[in-house]
């Protein structure tokens, strides 16, 4: 308090980031708001940061990461070519750097990607395709961006 008022302010030195997937564009109004006032920037999947420094440490990990990344962008490749998906809808690679603390070090690749399929990009992509009314082809797109990742 100076004079009676009560100031607030932020130094220069200090940044604020925040964070926004392009999907959460459902607040049109709060997001259009935030753009016009704050610098944005887009980061996409690092699939260099899986195959170069990922698991430098863990050398039963270590010989997955090229393949991991691999996997990775052939996923985001077919999410990105669905009509109800598109770029927007990628995978990051925080999906595949969380692996090193969940303890999945003992699995060979097949399993490791199953059980990152299954815990990890499953649900969120389930959640994308929600909005597909026939839950066969829901199942059925799944199931072939599954195989992106798988194979």
């Amino acid at each position: 308090e100076e004079d009676g008022q009560d100031w607030f302010f932020v130094p220069h030195n200090v940044y604020i980031i925040g964070t926004m997937n392009t999907i959460d564009r459902s607040v049109d109004i709060f997001d259009f708001a935030m753009r016009r006032r704050f610098e944005w920037q887009e980061f996409e999947p690092n699939y260099d940061l899986i195959r170069n420094f990922m698991f430098k440490d863990d050398n039963s990990l270590n010989k997955h990461k090229g393949k991991l990344a691999d996997s990775l962008e052939k996923l985001n490749t077919k999410i990105a070519e669905k009509a109800f998906l598109g770029p927007d809808y990628r995978i990051g690679h925080a999906y595949i750097l969380a692996i090193k603390t969940m303890r999945y070090t003992s699995l060979n690749l097949k399993d490791l990607k199953e059980r990152i399929w299954e815990w990890s990009i499953k649900p969120l992509l389930q959640e994308y395709l929600r909005g597909l009314a026939d839950s066969r082809k829901r199942e059925a797109e799944l199931n072939e961006i599954k195989n992106g990742f798988m194979n």
